[in-house]
C-alpha cells in the first residue's frame, strides 16, 4: 500500500508543472527572447552592409564575375533580412500577448535567418576571392564561326551532299 504516497507525489508534481505551464512565459524569458532577436536582426543588418562593401569592391575592380556572385548573395541576404524584421515585429506582438507558441516560432525564424546569413557572408567572401580567368586585357570577346556555317545558320552535312542522311530517333518513341 505504499503506492498511494507515490501517486500523491506524482499528482502534486504534475499539478505544479501544469500550473507553471499554464502561467505562460515569464516576463524575463520574453524580454530575453526579444533582446536576443533584436541583436540577431542587428547582426543581419551589419552583415548586409559588409556584403554591400564587397559589391562596391567588385564594382571598383570592374570584375563582372565577382560582382554577379556577390550580388546574388546580397539579394538573398536582403530577403532574409526582411523575413527577420517581419518575424521581429511578430515577436514583439506575441510577447505583448504572452503567446508562447508565436514567440518560439518568431524567434526561431530570426535565428534560422541569422544562421543562413552567416553562411551567405562566407560565400560572398569566397566570391571576392575568385579569379576571373577569362577576362582579357582589351575587355573584348572574339567569336569564331565554324567554316561550314552558312549565312542562314544551318550547317551542311559532313558528307558534303547538303542533306542529312540519318536522324536520331525522336525521344517520344513515335
Amino acid at each position: 500500500m505504499k503506492a498511494t504516497p507515490l501517486l500523491a507525489t506524482m499528482f502534486l508534481a504534475g499539478a505544479a508543472a501544469t500550473s507553471a505551464f499554464a502561467a505562460g512565459p515569464t516576463i524575463s524569458n520574453t524580454n530575453n527572447e526579444v533582446g536576443a532577436a533584436r541583436e540577431e536582426i542587428d547582426a543581419i543588418a551589419a552583415a548586409r552592409q559588409q556584403v554591400e562593401k564587397l559589391v562596391e569592391q567588385a564594382r571598383t575592380d570592374k570584375d563582372i564575375v565577382k560582382l554577379n556572385c556577390v550580388n546574388a548573395k546580397l539579394s538573398l541576404i536582403n530577403g532574409l533580412e526582411r523575413v527577420a524584421k517581419d518575424a521581429g515585429s511578430d515577436l514583439k506582438d506575441a510577447a505583448a500577448q504572452h503567446d508562447e507558441k508565436r514567440i518560439v516560432r518568431s524567434a526561431g525564424k530570426i535565428h534560422l535567418a541569422k544562421q543562413k546569413v552567416d553562411q551567405l557572408i562566407n560565400q560572398a567572401q569566397q566570391c571576392v576571392g575568385q579569379l576571373a580567368n577569362y577576362k582579357d586585357k582589351s575587355g573584348s570577346v572574339t567569336v569564331e564561326a565554324p567554316k561550314d556555317l552558312s549565312a542562314g545558320g544551318e550547317t551542311t552535312s559532313p558528307t558534303g551532299s547538303g542533306v542529312l542522311t540519318s536522324r536520331t530517333p525522336p525521344a517520344s518513341g513515335q
